[in-house]
């Protein structure tokens, strides 16, 4: 499974340019990428080297709030789609902590979810 770090990120212009090219000069590639803003905003990265963007950030010294393994889904890009997936891991008790679509391909929408059980919806739905 793929690992997702999640980085506090203070909402004001340029946090999020120095957190990216921070990873950009030290050579990782952004597979993933997703944000929500508030008083505080969180950054959830997937890097293609989670050691090496994690060391680019100590180096940095920007803060890590932590890391997690995460799933990939790939949905119908229709009506629904995300509903029905969505449903399905209410059912199994599975809760979504955060999700994100990180590419599109012949109509297909590729998404991450992090979940609180994440062993279990992988065996659900898999990814």
């Amino acid at each position: 499974m793929p690992t997702e770090i999640t980085i506090p990120l203070e909402n004001k212009p340029g946090a999020l340019a120095k957190v990216t090219e921070v990873l950009g000069k030290a050579g990782v590639n952004l597979e993933g990428i997703g944000y929500a803003a508030g008083k505080r905003g969180v950054l959830r990265v997937i890097a293609d080297d989670t050691q090496k963007a994690l060391s680019a950030l100590k180096a940095a010294k920007v803060k890590v709030k932590g890391t997690q393994e995460v799933l990939q889904a790939t949905l119908s890009n229709r009506p629904g789609a995300l509903g029905e997936l969505a449903r399905k891991l209410g059912k199994a008790r599975i809760n979504i902590d955060a999700f994100y679509v990180t590419g599109e391909a012949s109509g297909t929408l590729r998404c991450v979810l992090a979940v609180d059980k994440p062993d279990k919806a992988k065996a659900l739905i898999g990814g």
